[in-house]
């Protein structure tokens, strides 16, 4: 992103706070103690990104708001994509030792990076595993979990590479090869070794954010306040009567208000069975509680908890791969990695590109934010537009990319059949910002505020 374009921005994002805040420029630049046309200049994108930040953070200084808010995310993509060659990520190498069976420390994994951006939700890692063991028990005194950790992980596995992870305080063992694939929840101890040291063994783990972790500012400043919002996940019928409770008591409902409603909106459910724990509703019943509690249904909703959720695991399984975009024209081979209905925008494949040409309008376009490795050994071709701008590049073995949403890309061969690894999550914009922004009657306005509340 250029200067101008990053300052116009941030005047935008300085314009749409003060509106809310419903301060003119004028009466935030008294308020604030500036001059009126330095503040305007700077609204209007004229006075450079280091004045914008100032002035943000003055903001930040005299109302009650939070300031980093306010801050716009600079733009690192090129016309929507990042690149990162295998050499690169090679020269960010680092090895970390953990304890042996003999009481020292020794080497237990190799970090490189690989394409990251700054607007992307995921942290995606190359690990290659360094303590060689001879079997996929939890309890080999070599074999040390790590404490877990908030972010989800999806991880490919290449090579002899042994997972382990635990759940509840049990332990589980088990080796896997290439094209296997996990997808494991926060704060699950787990950990990986390799069973055959001649043999390249590594993992491609794509660590990202979901709802909690971009609510963990708040969660941090409300502290253990934050746990009133626990749900009893694992009884689902139980944590659906407490949703229910939220709901009453976020509109000071009362127990003998609700019967009231019910009665007169819902003559058909019978309000006992509604905080009976052992008794299942019926659609039409959750249905008719939402209209008394002035929700939707799905605000009542709670996913029923299933333990295998916690870490699945996909074998790798080629005989499935989908053939696009139809089967009788073969560019690509699809083959789809662990996947859970818990997480509907994590998606991920991997792509065996089988064209020697391809086009765009044939290729891929999301969207969610999508993360690329070449772990195979011949080069693969991308091209890529984000609607404005068409590139094209080469992603040689070892190499990876970060594509934004909606950025559209393909992918052929000019000898060989590349195999990418594909990882697809969502940002900060999940179903509910996209409803809610779909919704709104002006939206031109939330990506870059154009004028004063009024006139």
């Amino acid at each position: 992103m250029d200067a101008s374009r990053r300052t116009r921005l941030l005047g935008a994002r300085i314009l749409s706070e003060a509106n809310d805040l419903k301060r003119t420029s004028e009466a935030l630049a008294d308020e604030l103690e500036l001059d009126r046309d330095h503040v305007a200049r700077v609204i209007r994108g004229e006075a450079g990104v280091q004045a914008a930040l100032e002035l943000i953070a003055r903001m930040g200084e005299v109302y009650p708001i939070d300031a980093t808010e306010l801050m716009v995310v600079e733009d690192d993509c090129v016309a929507g994509a990042k690149i990162m060659r295998a050499a690169d990520s090679r020269a960010t190498s680092r090895v970390f030792d953990r304890r042996d069976r003999h009481g020292g420390r020794s080497p237990y994994y190799e970090y490189r990076d690989t394409a990251m951006s700054r607007l992307a939700p995921f942290r995606p890692e190359w690990i290659r595993e360094l303590r060689v063991v001879g079997d996929a028990d939890p309890k080999n005194p070599d074999v040390v979990f790590n404490k877990g950790h908030l972010l989800n992980q999806y991880t490919l596995f290449i090579g002899p590479v042994n997972y382990y992870w635990e759940v509840d305080g049990v332990g589980h063992g088990r080796e896997m090869t290439t094209g296997d694939s996990v997808f494991g929840t926060p704060w699950w101890p787990h950990t990986f070794t390799t069973r055959e040291a001649s043999k390249e063994a590594y993992i491609l783990a794509v660590t990202f954010a979901g709802e909690v972790r971009r609510a963990q500012k708040e969660l941090y400043a409300l502290g253990p306040k934050a746990r009133g919002w626990l749900l009893s996940v694992r009884q689902p019928r139980r944590a659906f009567i407490e949703l229910v409770r939220h709901h009453m008591a976020n509109d000071d409902l009362t127990l003998e208000e609700l019967e009231q409603l019910v009665s007169a909106q819902a003559p058909g459910l019978e309000l006992r069975r509604v905080f009976d724990e052992n008794i299942e509703l019926s659609w039409d019943e959750v249905v008719g509680l939402a209209s008394c509690l002035g929700v939707e249904a799905g605000d009542l909703f709670v996913p029923r908890y299933k333990a295998e959720d916690e870490v699945l695991i996909k074998p790798h399984a080629p005989q499935q791969a989908v053939m696009l975009p139809s089967g009788s024209r073969r560019l690509y081979g699809i083959v789809r990695m662990a996947r859970t209905t818990k997480m509907p925008f994590m998606r991920g494949s991997m792509i065996h590109v089988l064209g020697r040409s391809a086009s765009l309008d044939d290729g891929f376009c999301t969207s969610l934010y999508t993360w690329l490795y070449n772990y195979s050994n011949v080069p693969s071709r991308i091209a890529w537009t984000d609607g404005f701008e068409t590139k094209q590049d080469v992603l040689a073995p070892g190499d990876s990319a970060c594509l934004l949403p909606f950025v559209r890309y393909a992918f052929w061969a000019e000898e060989g059949e590349p195999t990418l690894c594909c990882i697809r999550v969502a940002g900060g914009v999940g179903l509910a910002a996209q409803r809610e922004l779909s919704g709104l009657s002006d939206t031109e306005r939330v990506f870059a505020e154009t004028g004063r509340w009024f006139e």
